[in-house]
């Protein structure tokens, strides 16, 4: 699927792309001109030191405008040895990532939303806005019934 993705995209030397498939296989590609351009001191959105990835079993970690390779290899780390939901060890490998320098324009946002599987023939419905307090994300985290 990334290969397809890629081979046809002229532009593919400036994307990363990562695909996870139910097995848990993944599949990433980070363009060699995605570094070339975080070099640019005019291109100050894109200014920074690491355009890279990691992946393992069930996950991939890919970042540009990072302090370090240091940065997605932390976060892997976290989230490969992180105990609790996925939600939470998301968040461990977030929290990993801006430990080690993260983002070089300065920590960014970001928003997660956990599903879980509605069984066949419920009724049940996902509450989208439904927020939450844990003094972690500051109740920014989204979730079904828990948040993160």
């Amino acid at each position: 699927m990334v290969k397809r993705l890629t081979d046809d995209d002229p532009g593919r030397d400036t994307r990363q792309v990562a695909v996870i498939d139910a097995k848990g296989r993944s599949a990433v590609y980070t363009g060699k001109h995605v570094i070339d351009r975080n070099v640019d001191p005019k291109d100050a959105v894109h200014l920074g030191g690491y355009a890279g990835h990691v992946t393992g079993r069930n996950f991939s970690v890919q970042g540009n405008t990072l302090a370090s390779e240091d940065v997605v290899k932390n976060m892997a780390r976290a989230y490969e040895g992180g105990k609790g939901t996925m939600a939470e060890r998301l968040m461990d490998a977030l929290d990993a990532g801006q430990s080690a320098g993260g983002d070089t324009r300065g920590m960014q946002s970001a928003g997660l939303l956990v599903v879980r599987p509605i069984p066949a023939g419920s009724n049940s419905t996902v509450e989208r806005n439904r927020r939450h307090s844990c003094g972690r994300c500051g109740g920014s985290v989204q979730g079904a019934a828990g948040g993160c």
